[in-house]
C-alpha cells in the first residue's frame, strides 16, 4: 500500500508526494504539481514491488557523507554564525564520518540514529549535545535531497531525546572579582564585555572598529547566531573596557592574536576555564557570563521583554527561563487578589 500527500511551497503552489515501503524501509518521492501525475508514479512503484523489479526503484543517486561532506560544510560556512560552523565540522569529522562516512545518505534508518544516540548516551554525553549531533546528521540528510544528490531521507522525523531544563548560572558578588583579577590582562577584557554585554563567545571575537559607536555609546554585532544584525547600548565598564585596548594598526578586530587575526574561540575558553579553576568558581563556561548578564538584569527588576531585546533572542520561552528570579511579578499577581478579596469581603458583610 502507499499514499500521496501534499505540501505547499512559498509561492502556494501544491507539490505532491507519494509515500510507500519497500521490503520494511520507507521511501518517499516527490513528484511535482499534478495529482495525476503523482497517482501514477504510485501505481507504477506499487507495481514495479509487486513483480519485485527493486532495480528500478532503486536507482537513485548513491552520494555517501564523505562525498557530500565539503559541499556541506561549504554552505554551512557561508549561512551559519563562525561558532555554529567549527561545530558542524567538529561534529562531521570526528563523530559522524566514523560512524557512516561510507554510507548512502538515502540508506541511513532511524535504528542507526538510536543506536548512535544509545552509545553516546553510554558514554556520558548530556542529552541535549546528542541532540544538536543528531540535528547535524537530520540537516545533511534534508540539504541532499535539495541539492539532488538523494531522494529519500529516512531519518527527517527522528524526534529528538527529551531534555532537563537548562540550569541559569551566574556568579555571586564575590565570585565577580575573584574570577576578573584570576584572567590573564588578555582575557580580561573579553570576559568584561561578556558579563555586560551578554554577547556570544563569537559575537566578542567577531567585533571589529567599525562596531563600535563611542558617541552614542553603542555595539553592533553584524551577525549573530540567528543571522541578524543587533544593536545594544554599552555600560561604562564596557567603555572603559574598549578605551583600554592597545591601539592596533594591523588589525581591525577588537580581540585579535598577534597575526592580527580574531582569537581562538578554543584558546579563550580554555584560557577562562583555568581562570575559573584559579578563582574557585566551579562548573562555569564562558557562555554562562551571557546567562550572568541576563540573570543580573532580572534580579534589578527588568521586565522580560528588555531582556528578551538584549539577548537577541526570538523565542520569548528561551527568556522565561530567567524569570524565576525575580519574584515581583509573582508580588503584583497575588497583590491584584487584595482588591478582589476585599471587595468581596465587603459584599459578605452588607
Amino acid at each position: 500500500m502507499g499514499s500521496i500527500y501534499q505540501k505547499t511551497d512559498r509561492k502556494g503552489r501544491k507539490i505532491y508526494y507519494i509515500d510507500y515501503r519497500v521490503n520494511g524501509i520507507r521511501r518517499r518521492e516527490r513528484v511535482g504539481y499534478s495529482r495525476k501525475e503523482a497517482k501514477e508514479a504510485l501505481e507504477s512503484r506499487l507495481t514495479d514491488i509487486r513483480r519485485q523489479r527493486f532495480d528500478r526503484i532503486f536507482t537513485e543517486p548513491l552520494y555517501t557523507l564523505s562525498e557530500i561532506r565539503d559541499q556541506y560544510l561549504r554552505y554551512s560556512k557561508t549561512v551559519k554564525s563562525l561558532s555554529t560552523y567549527e561545530r558542524d565540522t567538529g561534529v562531521v569529522d570526528r563523530l559522524l564520518m566514523p560512524l557512516c562516512g561510507k554510507t548512502s545518505l538515502n540508506r541511513i534508518t532511524p535504528q542507526q540514529v538510536e543506536e548512535y544516540r544509545s552509545n553516546r548516551s553510554a558514554e556520558g554525553v548530556a542529552p541535549a549535545t546528542i541532540n544538536k549531533e543528531v540535528q547535524v546528521l537530520k540537516h545533511i540528510v534534508k540539504k541532499a535531497v535539495e541539492w539532488g544528490k538523494v531522494n529519500t531521507n529516512h531519518i527527517a522525523n527522528v524526534k529528538p531525546l527529551k531534555t532537563p531544563p537548562g540550569l541559569v548560572k551566574f556568579l555571586q558578588l564575590e565570585e565577580i572579582p575573584k574570577l576578573v583579577d584570576a584572567c590573564p590582562g588578555w582575557l580580561r577584557p573579553i570576559v568584561l564585555v561578556g558579563m555586560n554585554t551578554g554577547l556570544r563567545r563569537g559575537e566578542i571575537l567577531g567585533l571589529q572598529k567599525r562596531n563600535i559607536d563611542k558617541k552614542n555609546r553603542l555595539i553592533t554585532v553584524e551577525i549573530t547566531k540567528n543571522n541578524e544584525r543587533k544593536t545594544l547600548p554599552m555600560n561604562d565598564i564596557v567603555c572603559e573596557v574598549i578605551d583600554g585596548l592597545p591601539a592596533r594598526i594591523d588589525t581591525q578586530y577588537l580581540f585579535a592574536d598577534k597575526k592580527g587575526k580574531p582569537l581562538s574561540p578554543h584558546k579563550v575558553s580554555m584560557a577562562f576555564k583555568r581562570a575559573c579553576r584559579k578563582a574557585g568558581v566551579e562548573d562555569f563556561r564562558l557562555h554562562d557570563l551571557r546567562h550572568h548578564f541576563a540573570s543580573y538584569l532580572t534580579m534589578a527588576g527588568q521586565n522580560q521583554r528588555t531582556v528578551q531585546e538584549l539577548l537577541g533572542h526570538k523565542d520569548p520561552k528561551m527568556t522565561m527561563r530567567y524569570s524565576h528570579l525575580s519574584s515581583e511579578h509573582l508580588r503584583t499577581a497575588v497583590k491584584s487578589l487584595e482588591t478582589l478579596t476585599d471587595t468581596l469581603t465587603k459584599t459578605h458583610r452588607t
